[in-house]
């Protein structure tokens, strides 16, 4: 839900509108429910040499993670775009140059790609489990009330009667 609140310009509370750019910026990119697939398992030796892992750590610690959306499948990306400015030269040639970040990728392409691979720092297990439930907190809940919504007191007395919820809601994972 939003909420907005619209004044003419003459009676906005607000009398000094300045903008400012932001210098930290939350780029998200939602995957679209039930059109990608995931597969992890513990990182290999060469993957971690590559994110300059410590040649001493236990792969044993790590996992990857690949991320595929399946044909014809988009993502959504929020935060891009939003007017920034780091002190930090490198990151700031990343997001509002579209310098590359790594093989010639930008992070505009990295964000309209369709596979994506990435390393965790926990255990395959660990994941496994939190991939558990995130994939049982995206199940379609529906509420058993039907689609008929005229207003009738008996009807939804019988109905809130025979359609009491014994546990709790499922917790939300974001």
């Amino acid at each position: 839900m939003f909420l907005s609140v619209i004044y003419p310009a003459n009676q906005c509370p607000v009398q000094s509108l300045t903008t400012v750019q932001e210098n930290c910026l939350r780029i998200t990119c939602k995957l679209p429910l039930g059109k990608f697939k995931v597969t992890y398992e513990q990182a290999e030796r060469s993957l971690l040499d590559l994110l300059s892992v410590p040649k001493d750590a236990n792969p044993a610690k790590y996992t990857s993670v690949r991320v595929e959306l399946h044909p014809g499948a988009l993502s959504k990306v929020e935060g891009f775009g939003i007017p920034f400015s780091s002190p930090d030269k490198d990151i700031n040639s990343i997001v509002c140059g579209l310098t590359p970040i790594v093989d010639n990728l930008s992070l505009v392409e990295f964000l309209q790609s369709k596979s994506f691979l990435f390393v965790l720092g926990e255990p395959a297990s660990k994941f496994e489990k939190a991939w558990h439930l995130i994939n049982r907190s995206t199940d379609t809940f529906a509420y058993p009330y039907g689609e008929d919504h005229s207003w009738d007191v008996p009807k939804f007395k019988r109905m809130l009667a025979t359609n009491k919820y014994k546990a709790q809601f499922r917790a939300m994972v974001s």
